[in-house]
This record gives C-alpha cells, structure tokens and sequence, in this order.
C-alpha cells in the first residue's frame, strides 16, 4: 500500500495521484474502499449463482473470506493506519450483514434451514469474522486464517441445515 505500488498499479505519476488526493491517507482509503466492494460484489455474483441456500451461503463466506484474507494480509504488511480504512471495512461489514442475512432468511423461508433467528447467526458470523481477521482466533485455534474461515462457513452450514 504504497503510492508507489498504487501509481505504478494504476499507470500515472505520484504527482497525479496527489493532484487528486490530497494526502495519502485518502488515496488509501479510497483504494481500501474500492477493494471491499469488490470483493462484496465477487460474493454476491458467486453466490447468486448457486441455487442450494446453503451452498449459497456458504460460497458467499468462502468468496468474502478469501478476499479479505488478503486485503487484510496487505494492510497489515503495509502497515494501514488509517481511520478511513476502519471506517471502509465497517460500512462493508454493514453490506455483507444485510446480504447474509437475507441469504439467511431465503433458506429459512423455503424451509432450506431450521428456524433460526438469521439476524443472530449474522451476528456470530460477523463477530466470528472479526476475531479471525484479528489474528486472534486462528492464534488460539493453532490454524491459519483461511482454515479457520473454512471451518466457520462449514460450521454455519451445518447448523443451518441440522434438523432438529
């Protein structure tokens, strides 16, 4: 995340990128931001074409997760400091709540899934997520955390789908 990597990315001069952008940690945002909607729109195109909700379900996490894997990764290597990138993640996590919930509540409806409360279940997922983004989780667990990403969405797919 350097505006050298970012200039030589997008094939323009440092000058340019300070023309538009007054100061770097507004470039970064902005390119964090458009990073998280990518990968939001990578899951959701992934997942709408799956017609099982619970594999549905579970391609939309496995797509957000290995998307934000590496966003992560090059944050924490570039060493992102910024307020603006919290503030990018959080209005993706808002975006990503209301579109596993509604996945959710689709597989509730056609009787896909047990009756679960689909806000809850957004719920751990995201608190879940966010411990595995920390590095917490897999630290604890002794996985990486693209395993255990893998090992939530088989968990939330599981339960979802386990008769009762």
């Amino acid at each position: 995340m350097t505006t050298d990597r970012i200039s030589a990315y997008l094939e323009c001069s440092k000058a340019t990128l300070y023309a538009i952008w007054r100061h770097k940690d507004h470039l970064i945002s902005e390119v964090v931001e458009s990073l998280l909607c990518d990968i939001e729109e990578e899951s959701r195109d992934r997942a709408d074409r799956v017609r099982d909700p619970a594999a549905k379900v579970s391609e939309y996490l496995t797509v957000r997760a290995a998307g934000l894997t590496v966003l992560d990764d090059r944050c924490r290597r570039g060493r992102v400091v910024n307020p603006g990138v919290w503030q990018a993640y959080a209005t993706a996590q808002e975006a990503s709540s209301h579109w596993l919930t509604a996945y959710l509540r689709h597989g509730i409806d056609n009787g896909s899934f047990r009756r679960v409360d689909a806000r809850f279940v957004e719920g751990v997922t995201a608190f879940l997520t966010e411990r595995i983004r920390s590095g917490e989780l897999p630290v604890r667990a002794g996985v990486s955390a693209a395993k255990a990403n893998q090992e939530l969405t088989s968990l939330i797919a599981s339960a979802l789908t386990n008769q009762e």
